[in-house]
Formats: C-alpha cells, structure tokens, sequence
C-alpha cells in the first residue's frame, strides 16, 4: 500500500506545475519545427513556378 507522501508526489507530478516546463520545451520545438516546414514548402513551391514559367518561356 502506497504511503500519503507517495500520492501527494504523484499528484503534483501530474498537475500543470509539474509538467510546466516540459510543455514548454515541446511547444517551442513544434514552433520551431512547423515554422521550418512552412517555409520550405513556400520555397519549394516559389522554385517549382519559377523552373515552369522558365519551361513555358523556352517553348
């Protein structure tokens, strides 16, 4: 049987205090991540239109 320290440790581990700072460290690797891909996939469409309008013009 587990003692009443043991399950006060448990509840403050799982409440917003506990997990604060991890959270933290997730969101702002998600940003970074999806900021990242945002601009990739703008830079890899800007250079798919830019080799089609250099096709259209040599045809």
């Amino acid at each position: 049987m587990q003692q009443p320290a043991d399950n006060t440790a448990i509840a403050v581990s799982l409440t917003a205090p506990g997990w604060a700072a991890v959270l933290t460290n997730v969101n702002a690797v998600l940003t970074t991540v999806s900021l990242l891909l945002g601009i990739a996939f703008l830079v890899w469409r800007w250079n798919r239109q830019v080799r089609r309008d250099s096709q259209e013009d040599t045809l």
